[in-house]
């Protein structure tokens, strides 16, 4: 498994949000994964990139009613977004999915640039002298 954090911009928005790589690195992972439906290789689990959004009080984690708080919402697939009518969650998630490789974990990732509604990425919410 390959694990990134990254920061989502969107609108007035600001997304922490977890990514992971599916890639089984022995013969019980590979067994797990392929139990689960996510392919008996590792070339077959790699196509798949689980996402959540961090903040358990985030919108984006309110899928369904009743959905206790303390829940967080992940899934593999972008469009599973499109039920929380969150463009820029779905977004992300795919830009996330074509641009693996060339993302490093920790990167402000915004939809309204990679949409081109915009001429300049944003930059970071996070103060220039964290920790």
């Amino acid at each position: 498994m390959q694990v990134k954090i990254f920061e989502v911009r969107g609108p007035g928005t600001c997304y922490p949000v977890m990514v992971i790589r599916l890639r089984s690195r022995n013969k019980a992972e590979s067994w797990l994964l392929s139990t689960s439906g996510y392919g008996a290789i590792p070339a077959e689990q790699e196509v798949y990139f689980l996402m959540c959004a961090l903040d358990p009080g985030s919108s984006a984690n309110y899928l369904m009613d009743g959905m206790a708080e303390d829940c967080l919402l992940m899934t593999y697939s972008p469009d599973t977004w499109d039920l929380k009518s969150n463009d820029i969650l779905r977004e992300a998630h795919r830009h996330i999915e074509n641009n693996w490789g060339k993302l490093a974990s920790g990167d402000v990732i915004d939809t309204e640039f990679i949409a081109g509604r915009t001429q300049q990425k944003k930059v970071t919410d996070r103060p220039w002298n964290w920790l």
